[in-house]
């Protein structure tokens, strides 16, 4: 078997018609050569011995030239067959090769066109699909403001319609009695407010399924995230501070929890005043005292401490600091968070006793007493923590937040110095990260 098998690798290797076309062309030169110096051999042979001078008595030997003449077209016809043999197994081969490489191109051109059918067919059917959802997407954006715009028409004053939504939320938040702590407001707030949609659930009920089959339409839409977020901001942009309010104590009740998802997977309440919310109606109603868009300024004061704790928390590694991070400072008050534990935020705001505040931002922080302000700071942690993601996060079987705060007062250096601390508590006494959304959506928010 072994020799057989180099028998056969051997044969393959001296085959004519693996030959490369330059050693063709080296055999043929080879050849005529041959042939030539072959006939100048044989015409010096016979001619040996004999005559080579030319004239009117010279006599040709005919048989000498007959013999002369068979030997030529014997060795030579040979030489000269074989040459040809040569020149056409040369052909066969060009004509092999040509076709193989016409065989590869046409293969490669009906795989290209294979390909971009396919990719056409895919590009014409992504397209279809996107127009129908675009379709559906602005008929049911179409559906939600008519249903809206029927609940506007409801409610008229001097007969022009008001903004229903507006309206029943000053009504709800007016009636509001608040508790003693963040959590027994809030439980008592979603109460007030299931109450009040079971009374109106023929009108609300409508706008709310419409609002999250949008959003539900968007989830499964077969569009990149980015696209989804476009979509939803779409969708943000059309809910004011009334439809907002609404939305978001309707996730607080067992009407609304499948919503929940939607909202903090997109942001849906991005743009909602924390100090419109009832949970915060004890200290807004102190800010309203100033009468002068305090709690306007304390709107903005949360929404910057939010932002630099969502940044700290989904881009941690990128910050060389988490221990002393200014939020905001000006010449009477300085906040500062401090996370540089993962399990815990410290929220900290310095008073200089002697300076005159001239922030509207911090306006609210000078009419607060030392316990108010402490609570305060608590409810602020509580809400970006908790009460924004609807325990979704942070809460759990056996994980609960614990929120503590104190203050004290240096008269060196005169100030009093407020710190509120937010941490996770878990059975076992494991570490486990705070978070404000799902780590999976942190590069979409």
């Amino acid at each position: 078997m072994g020799n057989h098998s180099e028998y056969s690798k051997s044969n393959k290797k001296f085959s004519l018609l693996n030959l490369e076309e330059k050693d063709y062309n080296i055999l043929l030169i080879i050849g005529l050569i041959i042939s030539f110096i072959t006939m100048v051999v044989l015409v010096i042979v016979f001619k040996w011995n004999q005559p080579i001078s030319i004239d009117e008595n010279h006599v040709v030997n005919h048989e000498l030239l007959g013999t002369y003449g068979d030997f030529i077209g014997g060795v030579i016809g040979t030489l000269f067959a074989i040459l040809a043999a040569l020149l056409m197994i040369s052909t066969l081969k060009s004509q092999r090769e040509l076709t193989t490489d016409s065989n590869i191109v046409q293969q490669d051109i009906a795989e290209a066109a294979i390909k971009s059918q396919e990719k056409l067919a895919t590009l014409q059917s992504e397209e279809a699909a996107l127009q129908r959802f675009n379709s559906l997407f602005f008929e049911l954006l179409s559906l939600f403001r008519s249903q809206r715009d029927e609940l506007n028409n409801s409610i008229s004053e001097d007969g022009k319609s008001k903004n229903y939504f507006d309206t029943e939320m000053k009504k709800i938040y007016n009636a509001f009695v608040p508790s003693s702590s963040y959590g027994k407001s809030a439980n008592k707030a979603a109460g007030d407010y299931l109450e009040f949609y079971l009374k109106n659930a023929s009108g609300l009920a409508p706008v709310f399924r419409s609002l999250y089959r949008l959003m539900d339409l968007i989830d499964y839409a077969k569009i990149n995230e980015d696209e989804k977020r476009q979509y939803a901001k779409i969708v943000r942009a059309q809910l004011g501070e009334g439809e907002l309010f609404f939305l978001r104590y309707n996730a607080m009740t067992e009407y609304g929890k499948k919503f929940i998802y939607y909202i903090t997977k997109y942001n849906l309440l991005k743009h909602l005043p924390p100090m419109s919310l009832m949970e915060f109606k004890k200290y807004r109603t102190i800010m309203d005292k100033a009468n002068d868009n305090t709690s306007l300024g304390m709107n903005i004061f949360i929404h910057k401490l939010r932002k630099a704790i969502y940044e700290r928390t989904i881009y941690r590694s990128d910050f060389d600091d988490l221990q002393d991070v200014k939020v905001d400072s000006h010449s009477k008050y300085a906040v500062s968070i401090d996370m540089s534990d993962i399990a815990c935020t410290t929220l900290r705001i310095i008073d200089h006793i002697k300076e005159q505040n001239k922030s509207t931002i911090f306006k609210a922080f000078t009419q607060f007493s030392i316990e108010d302000l402490e609570d305060f700071m608590k409810y602020v942690l509580k809400e970006i923590y908790i009460g924004s993601n609807f325990k979704t996060f942070n809460v759990g079987d056996s994980l609960t937040l614990k929120c503590e705060a104190k203050s004290h007062q240096d008269d060196k250096n005169k100030i009093r110095i407020y710190e509120a601390d937010i941490y996770t508590h878990v059975q076992g006494g494991a570490q486990i990260p705070l978070r404000m959304s799902h780590p999976d959506w942190d590069e979409y928010h």
